[in-house]
C-alpha cells in the first residue's frame, strides 16, 4: 500500500501528537500551555496551505522536511517545558 504525501505527514503529526501528550503527562509531569500541545498541528496546518503554492521549491514539497519540521517542533515544545 502507498501512502499519499498528506497521509505520511499526517501519520508524523499524530505520532507526534501522541509522544507529545504522553512524554509531558508521564516524564514531565507538566501541563503544557496551548500553543505548545498545538506545535505538530499547526505545522501540518501550514504543510497543507504552502504545499500548493509552492511547487518550484522541491523542499517545501517534500514531506520528508516537513516531517522533520514537525519532529523539530515537538522535541522543542518538549525541551522548553523540561526547564
Amino acid at each position: 500500500m502507498k501512502f499519499s504525501d498528506v497521509s505520511k505527514v499526517f501519520l508524523v503529526t499524530v505520532a507526534c501528537i501522541l509522544a507529545l501528550s504522553l512524554i509531558s503527562r508521564y516524564a514531565l509531569g507538566t501541563q503544557m500551555d496551548v500553543l505548545s500541545q498545538n506545535g505538530p498541528v499547526l505545522m501540518f496546518a501550514a504543510y497543507i496551505v504552502t504545499k500548493n503554492v509552492a511547487r518550484k521549491s522541491k523542499m517545501c514539497r517534500s514531506p520528508f522536511y516537513w516531517s522533520l519540521a514537525i519532529i523539530a517542533v515537538t522535541a522543542a515544545a518538549l525541551v522548553v517545558n523540561a526547564i
